[in-house]
């Protein structure tokens, strides 16, 4: 039996490509830049995210500092895989 994948609230960020699907308010997000800023004192990964909701197209930067910009993400396609969000264990399971 294959393992079934799950993305953290508290670890995932998107790649370029990723598509984040907001139902409840009608937006899909689709990542479409991001990047990891390094020094010697501290790390930063940071995003462009481009939304549709409709005829509307939305821009909204973002940064794992925090994770107000997951809130109404009920699913994530990554590559060829689509992940749920569970509300038991607050993660994004991989649908099989």
């Amino acid at each position: 039996m294959a393992r079934k994948g799950s993305l953290s609230r508290k670890t995932f960020f998107p790649m370029v490509g990723d598509q984040l699907v907001d139902e409840t308010n009608g937006i899909c997000w689709i990542c479409v830049r991001a990047n990891t800023f390094k020094d010697e004192h501290a790390s930063l990964r940071y995003g462009l995210l481009k939304g549709y909701a409709g005829d509307e197209v939305l821009w909204t930067s973002i940064h794992d500092r925090s994770r107000e910009w997951l809130e109404g993400i009920n699913t994530i396609l990554r590559n060829d895989r689509t992940y749920h969000y569970n509300d038991q264990t607050k993660t994004w399971q991989e649908e099989t």
